[in-house]
């Protein structure tokens, strides 16, 4: 089995934060049904995005797409998963 081109790897993270956005939806949709809020749950979620997205994600995308033999492949890679 061959490693993920780096392109992969960023397609691959960004599929998970888009299910931890999905389990926000549903904690909105429990919040307005009149559930009570789990704070610990949203304090972990905040800090995944902060730390995970912010930090971690945001960084190898400019280090990867900063170099300009990658520019057009993160372009692509960007509207594909804008979609």
């Amino acid at each position: 089995m061959s490693q993920p081109t780096p392109v992969e790897m960023l397609e691959a993270e960004h599929r998970v934060i888009q299910e931890v956005v999905a389990g926000m939806v549903v904690l909105a949709e429990k919040l307005d049904g009149g559930e009570d809020l789990d704070v610990p749950l949203l304090e972990s979620i905040v800090e995944f995005l902060r730390t995970f997205a912010d930090l971690c994600l945001h960084g190898k995308e400019e280090t990867l797409c900063s170099r300009p033999w990658n520019i057009a492949v993160c372009r692509h890679t960007d509207a594909h998963l804008a979609v």
